[in-house]
């Protein structure tokens, strides 16, 4: 899993503003028109390229990898928000499991010289 999250949680309202944000900017439509729950295919005309581009800008902009097989989960803002904001959460709490080990196997090397 990725460490993005050492970083402090983002809140979901901020998540959202940022994916509407990368989303007005790649769809020319008329911003009034793209609500929360349009759809990126249905409603946009998105193909499988468009949704592979939003992935990557997604990616980048919150700083982990979004999966192939799960790009089909960024239908709208609200799904890709939720997307979003699950991941950050199974990120933190496996950082919440691994940091601790991470620490101790640090702190034995340094003992070891």
């Amino acid at each position: 899993m990725e460490l993005m999250m050492m970083r402090e949680t983002i809140s979901k309202e901020n998540i959202r503003e940022r994916v509407r944000d990368i989303v007005l900017n790649d769809f020319d439509d008329d911003p009034s028109e793209i609500k929360d729950d349009t759809l990126f295919v249905d409603d946009l005309g998105a193909d499988w390229i468009d949704l592979s581009e939003l992935a990557v800008e997604l990616s980048d902009e919150f700083d982990f990898d979004i999966e192939e097989d799960e790009i089909n989960k960024l239908v709208s803002i609200e799904k890709a928000t939720d997307y979003i904001y699950e991941k950050q959460r199974k990120c933190r709490e496996h950082l919440a499991i691994k940091l601790p080990k991470i620490l101790e196997i640090r702190k034995q090397n340094k003992a070891r010289g």
